[in-house]
């Protein structure tokens, strides 16, 4: 599950964008894969979030 920020952010480039927030993260993976696909050490550490979201 994403923080509620996060989705907040990615709901709102997709209404700005009139696609679904799924289209938008796949792109964004898509985008991802090209940049890292062949890479065996990736930069998969998230940052801390500011509050504890459980």
């Amino acid at each position: 599950m994403l923080p509620e920020a996060v989705h907040n952010r990615i709901q709102s480039l997709a209404d700005a964008s009139d696609v679904s927030a799924a289209w938008v993260i796949r792109a964004a993976v898509m985008q991802f894969l090209a940049e890292h696909g062949e890479e065996t050490n990736l930069p998969l550490r998230l940052p801390r979030p500011k509050e504890d979201v459980r």
